[in-house]
Formats: C-alpha cells, structure tokens, sequence
C-alpha cells in the first residue's frame, strides 16, 4: 500500500520565512521530493482552535496576518491556494461532526510552512481544526481514521512547537537554555524508540512546566506519531533549539 509521508513542523515564528534559515532549505528540498506525488494537503496548526472539527472550506483560502509588528515585508506575503471540496467532504464522511467554515482560512503557522513546501500555492489545502471539546486520547481514534486519507495522495501536515516558551524568548539565536534542550531530547528519544505513551503523559517529561504553558503547541505532535503505522519509521531532517526556547524540528514519517 503507497502512502504519502506524514510531516511534523515546528512553526518557530513568521519572520523565519524572510531569513536565510536552515528550515527553509530542508522545506524546500522536501517540496522536490513530494512534487508530482501529492493531490491535496491536510493541514492542522496549533492556531486554529475551535469547540470541534472544524475545517475551512473557502473557495480560495486566504492569507491570515495573525502577528504584530514585524517587517512589512512580511505582511505583503500572499498564499491563496484552493481547497479541496472532495477532501472536505471525506473527512466529513470520516468525522461524522465536522463544521465547514469560512470564517478562517490559513494562519501564519500554515502558510509559512505551506510556502516552502509547495511555493506556487497550487496544491489545494484544507486546514482542521484542534478539536478542544475532547479528551487527548480521543485524538487518536480521530488520527487511526483520518490517517486513511494517506490512500488518496493526501498530505497531512502538523504545524506546532515542542518547546514553546515565549516568556523566557531571547532574540540571541545562539544560545539554548539547559532545561530546554533536555526536553526536546528527550522528546527525540522517545519519538525515536516508539516510546509514544511517555509522550502522551507529558506532565511526567523532565522541564514540561517550562517547555509550554500550553498544550496546543503540543498536540499537533502526538496527533502524527498516533497517524502513522507501527512498520514507519520517523527521521528527524531538522532538530535545534533558537532562542534560548523555541525548538526547530522537522519530523517525517514513512
């Protein structure tokens, strides 16, 4: 059975799309391996939040400017794909409550990545929504489901942050808090072992009080290792900590 990968990204901030930065090369490298294989892309940010499965479903998304001030250059960024009805209507078919919306479209954490990934805008994308109403494992009867979309040339890709503490930040790219680099190692291990119930139980991981204050930034990672199948194997093609307490990983599964 051929299915397309399963990409894990952390979203780092928006400026990373403007900057000569490593991410963006293995993006871009990843886009020449994936051009021609994929049909649409299933997308899922830690910035779209909502009581539900929601999915967005505007004839041509547009373009969210979900941050302030930054470089003006930044908010000149269009990326506009399609979407694509029959995917909506497949996960409708496969989450019997879905709520198709057009009241959001492809926030910065999706289309900053979308941008590199597929540079034209002309694979269509859908964007769901983190579901808040549920318990976590509820999400993983969600992903085993969804995961079938694999079958059709879906891309699904999940745009979050493993180490996410923005009020320890630092603009010093070079330099990596202790306690942060540990819990994104550790992380790694477990990703790397299969270990994926130490992951679930997060609040036991060594740091987890300062990696995040938040779970959503979390999620999206337990939501593809729970997508993929147990003979799959991830590789990290990106892993480093900037300032002081963002984590840059870029996780792919096949």
């Amino acid at each position: 059975m051929s299915l397309t990968p399963l990409i894990y990204v952390d979203h780092w901030s928006p400026i990373r799309i403007l900057e000569d930065d490593p991410m963006n090369e293995k993006l871009e490298k990843l886009w020449l391996e994936l051009k021609g294989n994929i049909k649409s892309v299933l997308i899922v940010s830690a910035h779209f939040m909502r009581n539900g499965n929601y999915v967005t479903i505007l004839d041509k998304q547009k373009t969210i400017y979900d941050f302030y001030w930054f470089p003006d250059e930044l908010y000149e960024i269009k990326y506009e794909p399609k979407v694509d009805k029959l995917l909506v209507d497949n996960i409708s078919n496969i989450l019997w409550d879905v709520v198709e919306t057009t009241d959001w479209w492809l926030d910065h954490w999706a289309w900053s990545v979308l941008k590199k990934l597929f540079p034209e805008a002309d694979i269509p994308v859908v964007e769901l929504s983190i579901n808040t109403r549920i318990w976590l494992l509820d999400y993983y009867e969600i992903w085993k489901k969804l995961s079938k979309l694999r079958q059709d040339w879906v891309l699904i890709i999940w745009s979050g942050s493993i180490v996410h503490n923005l009020r320890e930040i630092d603009y010093n790219k070079n330099i990596v808090y202790k306690w942060a680099l540990d819990f994104d190692n550790c992380v790694k291990e477990y990703i790397m072992k299969w270990e994926y119930e130490k992951l679930i139980n997060y609040h036991l991981l060594p740091n987890n009080d300062r990696a995040f204050y938040t779970s959503e930034h979390y999620i999206p990672l337990l939501y593809v290792l729970w997508a993929s199948q147990s003979w799959e194997k991830p590789t990290y093609l990106n892993s480093w900590i900037t300032n002081w307490s963002l984590s840059n990983n870029l996780i792919v599964i096949k």
